[in-house]
């Protein structure tokens, strides 16, 4: 992970779930972006969980 961090390396790492990049490229609307696909996961999921019971 160290290059990662350090940038030395920048292709996406395989079978991550979480997101990793360059926080100085952000802006307000991709942190938007970033968030809303976040709630509609979590939401798709808990619905997922409360039809199975």
């Amino acid at each position: 992970m160290k290059d990662y961090f350090e940038h030395s390396k920048t292709n996406r790492i395989e079978n991550c779930p979480g997101s990793h990049g360059y926080p100085s490229f952000a802006t307000k609307e991709k942190g938007k972006r970033i968030i809303e696909r976040m709630k509609e996961k979590a939401l798709r999921w808990i619905l997922k969980e409360e039809r199975a019971l």
